[in-house]
């Protein structure tokens, strides 16, 4: 049973969810700027690393309080981490407000709606990959997403796909996406790379049936060849006579 597939349409819902993407995450980085956007990923990633090494040395006191050891450590890692969070917010917050009122206001923000605009980029990215992990099929992925197939934003979530997988090591990109998204001129000279390694059993009779070899010269060229040495040997003969 093949699935119904929906028309090409203005109104598609994957672009309409593509483009709402890209427009929040763009007017997120053009509000916030470039400096609070990434010192916010610092923020939690400082505050990933304060909760990790501060967990040995308050896990004795947390235990402490708390009789449960399991609830005592998820306790321990939620304080610290929200803790250091909001501190390293604040002082975030404080920077970037002053860098907003600044002559280098206008370019924060701008490269704030840049940082936005990659934002969504590898958001969708990753979600449009990961369908990819969930249906590695192409039929099962059309009659799970038969809307998806009409999408006028499907080539550019394939060619973003297509070069960040080209960008990751060779490693860690699994063989059924670099099949998938192999570039057509690459998957083209592939495909007559296997064809000239393994030629049809159709051209090897053929080959086969030709052994016989074509004569040299043809009967007209032969003759030819007769009135030619004739023609020279008279006159060497009358020299070699003359000079005896």
């Amino acid at each position: 049973m093949t699935p119904e597939v929906t028309p090409p349409s203005a109104a598609n819902p994957y672009d309409l969810i593509v483009l709402g993407v890209f427009f929040f995450s763009a007017a997120m980085g053009i509000y916030r700027g470039l400096t609070k956007e990434v010192l916010s990923i610092a923020a939690w990633v400082g505050a990933g690393l304060t909760a990790t090494f501060c967990y040995l040395p308050f896990r004795d006191m947390f235990r402490g309080f708390i009789s449960y050891v399991f609830i005592a450590d998820i306790a321990n890692i939620l304080v610290v981490f929200v803790t250091s969070l909001v501190i390293m917010t604040m002082l975030i917050s404080t920077v970037s407000e002053k860098i907003k009122h600044s002559r280098l206001g206008g370019l924060d923000r701008s490269l704030g709606c840049l940082f936005g605009a990659t934002r969504a980029f590898l958001m969708l990215e990753a979600i449009f990959l990961l369908s990819f992990m969930i249906w590695k099929k192409p039929e099962d992925r059309a009659h799970a997403l038969p809307t998806l197939q009409h999408a006028r934003s499907l080539p550019f979530l394939e060619k973003g796909a297509r070069v960040l997988l080209n960008l990751a090591p060779h490693g860690l990109v699994p063989a059924h996406f670099e099949e998938q998204f192999k570039p057509e001129a690459m998957r083209s000279s592939h495909e007559m790379v296997e064809a000239l390694s393994q030629p049809k059993p159709q051209e090897i009779k053929k080959l086969e049936g030709k052994h016989e070899t074509a004569p040299a010269y043809g009967k007209g060229s032969v003759q030819d060849l007769d009135r030619l040495f004739k023609t020279i040997d008279k006159p060497l003969n009358n020299a070699l006579g003359n000079t005896k």
